[in-house]
């Protein structure tokens, strides 16, 4: 292009002296790379079109499409040269750019500038804003710059002067658009909030007026007072809906919380355009000018009336019992601590009143039937409150008196008499039962929970009975409880641990008629590390209670085997081992598989076992009990009716009876020298005989109740007059030495 040029320059001047041509030649050399330059760097992307294309051909040194334009566009000048605008021009762009540009090639406008969207190689939006002016050039210049003749000779371009040259200016706005974007979805999401706010936001001026400026439209469905109502206070002002008891602690806080610069919140009542009450939550801030004075109070103020509701009614469910409406455990034990460290010496008492059989009367007759006497229960028993009496239900099956400021212990006793009489009212409060335990509160006893626990303890240290009694509460109860615990949780450790340790089994021997040794009777030891030894009166009923009787009943039936293991291995086949059972163990559907599995695996005899049951099992059911006795009996097990004579059984059902052996209780042997007695275990001893039922005689002491009792041929023998109790290693040298004899 510059020689080119330079050519052009020397036939213009003519004659002009070469010295002066050549300085012209510079100056328009400086020119056109200042032009270049300047082009190239441009912060706006710049490029020549004609039509609907840009130019560019990269041997020319014509202007066609900087490097701004490039970057903006994202594509190079070759890429560029070789596509319309058109094709890369957003599709919802594209028509009003079209007229546009027909418009400026009519000549109809001068330039146009507008936003649009290119798109992008990946596909995404570039936003510009676009401005298109007209390239006007001299078109034999530049048919000559391209050594063509003619109006329609082409430039260096290839374009022919006669087209429509144009100049297009880009400015990318693409962040800007994206922040525009975000502004408009932000605005479009407070405008959301702000109408769907269970309340209204707010601008407040803190001035000297102090009113409101701005007021959302949520002010309608808070206060019932349009926005432009309060808006500086034009029908009333804002602070004058809010409950005169608030208004002065209000500003108080927002004062306190301004100085700091913290959030203001607080909660408050209003009254509505119609009257009503409302609860309301207010947070906001304040906004401070530059030098730190506060301009404006902005927040929100929200409905809360109907969490202020459940709040309440929470706190009275807190504090009452759902069911009688009474006050409750948590509200009890807050007033007696109250009163308690408020005056310590008054002399207080606590009665506690248990309904023993709730549980079984819901799982009986369902739950609505059981609350429906509990109900009636407290409407009788609130009929004995007085200023120094009050009613509390504490659990769903305990109910508390509270007696305060009596005179004596008797006043508790009659206050227990109106309890009974309000249980003896109805059949239904009898079918419950209860037991009333008293406390009367030591001084220095503070903790209500201690209390509550000591009249509970009194409570149910009472006989099974239907009718409620009372107790009061001693030291004496608590360590039989404690105790009780104790064993309770080291049972349970112990099998859970399956820990044999601390089981033992003690045998004392049976002897016959003729004096043989025919078996011992296995009574199970219970050692503890903390308590001693534990007799089977004590641990085995509570084993029972809490059915570890089970695996604990099993330890025993494997410690009682390998016992008759040693004495099968020495050669006596024909001695029994009885073993007392649990009516638990006994009507457990998998109890006779277990207890022969443990048999066959120890790989002793069952007709050597004799399983022992007291009479006291068939007043549970008497029919399921005998057949699984015949159960048992079919497997090859004798069955022994232990402690016959003590409670239930009698001789007129003996005969329905599937056992083998009839243990006469001790209390019959104990004064065999009464001939009423004599009589009595003479025709007991016939009348088992003749059902075909050997008897054997606990607790015999003495040779003269041996002696009466081989003059009425009872089978078998065992007591104190022959061994105590033996443990194994003793048991078996004992059995040596008696058939030595």
């Amino acid at each position: 292009m510059q020689d080119f040029g330079k050519r052009k320059v020397r036939e213009t001047v003519g004659d002009e002296k070469e010295n002066d041509l050549e300085q012209l030649i510079k100056k328009l050399e400086e020119s056109s790379a200042l032009f270049h330059t300047v082009f190239e760097q441009a912060p706006v992307g710049i490029a020549v079109g004609h039509n609907e294309k840009w130019i560019f051909d990269p041997t020319s040194s014509l202007p066609g499409i900087n490097s701004a334009f490039e970057k903006i566009l994202c594509r190079s000048k070759k890429e560029l040269a070789d596509i319309s605008w058109m094709d890369i021009t957003h599709p919802d762009d594209l028509q009003a750019d079209l007229v546009m540009f027909q418009k400026l090639k009519s000549g109809e406008i001068d330039s146009y500038s507008m936003e649009k969207r290119f798109i992008h190689p990946d596909g995404s939006d570039i936003w510009v804003r676009m401005t298109v002016v007209p390239l006007k050039l001299e078109n034999d210049i530049f048919a000559q710059m391209a050594g063509l003749d003619g109006d329609e000779a082409p430039d260096e371009t290839g374009i022919r002067s006669k087209d429509f040259k144009h100049i297009c200016i880009l400015e990318d706005i693409t962040k800007r658009k994206i922040i525009e974007k975000e502004l408009r979805e932000s605005e479009r999401s407070k405008s959301v909030l702000l109408s769907n706010l269970p309340g209204m936001s707010y601008r407040y001026s803190y001035g000297s007026g102090r009113t409101m400026e701005f007021v959302s439209e949520g002010s309608f469905r808070l206060t019932g007072y349009r926005p432009e109502c309060l808006i500086k206070d034009r029908d009333i002002g804002y602070d004058d809906l809010i409950l005169e008891q608030y208004r002065q602690a209000r500003w108080d806080e927002w004062n306190k919380v301004l100085s700091r610069r913290e959030p203001f919140r607080l909660e408050y009542e209003i009254a509505t355009a119609d009257g009503s009450r409302k609860w309301v939550y207010e947070t906001g801030q304040g906004v401070y000018d530059d030098d730190g004075r506060v301009e404006a109070l902005e927040g929100i103020v929200i409905d809360i009336t109907g969490r202020k509701q459940r709040e309440l009614e929470i706190n009275r469910l807190k504090n009452h019992d759902y069911l009688t409406g009474l006050n409750n455990r948590r509200y009890f034990v807050e007033l007696l601590s109250d009163e308690i460290m408020r005056d310590p010496v008054v002399k207080r008492a606590v009665l506690l009143i248990y309904l023993r059989h709730y549980n079984t009367v819901n799982l009986i007759y369902g739950y609505p039937y059981g609350e429906s006497i509990v109900k009636e229960l407290a409407n009788e028993l609130q009929r004995h409150v007085r200023d120094n009496i009050l009613l509390f239900k504490i659990s769903a099956d305990r109910f508390c008196f509270y007696v305060r400021d009596y005179e004596e212990s008797n006043e508790l006793i009659c206050l227990c008499d109106l309890i009974r009489e309000s249980f003896n009212k109805s059949v239904y409060f009898k079918t419950i039962g209860g037991g009333i335990g008293i406390y009367e509160i030591e001084r220095g006893v503070i903790d209500p929970e201690v209390i509550l626990k000591c009249a509970a303890i009194a409570a149910s240290n009472q006989n099974n009975t239907l009718e409620p009694e009372y107790t009061f509460f001693s030291k004496e109860m608590e360590a039989r409880l404690l105790r009780k615990a104790m064993i309770k949780e080291e049972i349970a450790v112990s099998t859970y641990r399956m820990s044999h340790e601390c089981l033992s089994l003690a045998f004392q021997p049976i002897v016959s008629l003729d004096g043989a040794i025919a078996g011992f009777e296995a009574l199970s030891r219970y050692e503890s590390e903390n308590l001693g030894c534990i007799s089977p009166e004590e641990f085995i009923p509570i084993a029972e209670e809490t059915q570890l009787i089970i695996p604990l009943g099993e330890m025993i039936i494997d410690k009682a085997c390998a016992f008759l293991k040693e004495i099968e291995s020495l050669g006596y086949n024909d001695i029994k081992l009885y073993i007392n059972i649990s009516i638990i163990q006994l009507l457990r559907d998998s109890f006779p598989a277990d207890i022969y599995r443990i048999v066959k695996e120890k790989g002793v005899n069952p007709s050597n076992l004799c399983l022992e049951i007291t009479e006291s099992v068939f007043s549970s059911n008497f029919k399921a009990v005998n057949e699984r006795l015949q159960q048992f009996r079919e497997l090859g097990f004798s069955i022994a009716l232990d402690d016959f004579g003590a409670g239930y059984s009698s001789l007129s059902r003996e005969r329905e009876l599937n056992i083998n052996y009839l243990k006469l209780d001790k209390h019959f042997i104990d004064d065999l020298t009464s001939a009423n007695k004599l009589t009595i275990v003479g025709d007991i001893i016939s009348m088992a005989h003749k059902l075909g039922h050997y008897v054997i005689a606990e607790g015999v002491e003495n040779e003269v109740q041996k002696d009466r009792l081989c003059g009425y041929s009872c089978d078998y023998m065992q007591g104190f007059l022959f061994s105590q109790p033996l443990v194994d290693t003793a048991a078996l040298e004992f059995l040596k030495e008696w058939k030595k004899k």
